[in-house]
């Protein structure tokens, strides 16, 4: 069953929109190379200064797996460091219904 991963973060201070979005298409880049991944995004909400980060996995193995390689890779720590870790909240849970399906990578 697929999986939807959500982390939502908010940067430390001084951080700029355009910093987080170029260290995110790093992430991005390393992220597409995960076993079991399918689809991600990055949003932002102006209103609360909140980031949300949102992972489609092939199963929860894949989303854990890749939360290990991801902890431990090079992007990863250059990301964490302009983020502020207390305002991060990551959420699994197992996708119901889907406009696509398993064999189409959404987006």
């Amino acid at each position: 069953m697929q999986v939807l991963e959500l982390v939502s973060f908010k940067t430390k201070p001084g951080v700029s929109q355009e910093q987080v979005i170029e260290l995110n298409q790093k992430v991005m880049t390393t992220v597409k190379k995960f076993e079991g991944f399918v689809y991600r995004s990055l949003a932002y909400q102006e209103q609360n200064k909140t980031w949300l980060d949102v992972v489609y996995w092939q199963d929860a193995a894949s989303a854990k797996a890749a939360q290990e390689k991801f902890l431990a890779s090079l992007v990863c720590q250059q990301l964490m460091a302009v983020v502020d870790l207390e305002s991060t909240h990551m959420q699994h849970a197992d996708i119901i219904l889907s406009s696509c399906t398993e064999s189409e990578t959404c987006g």
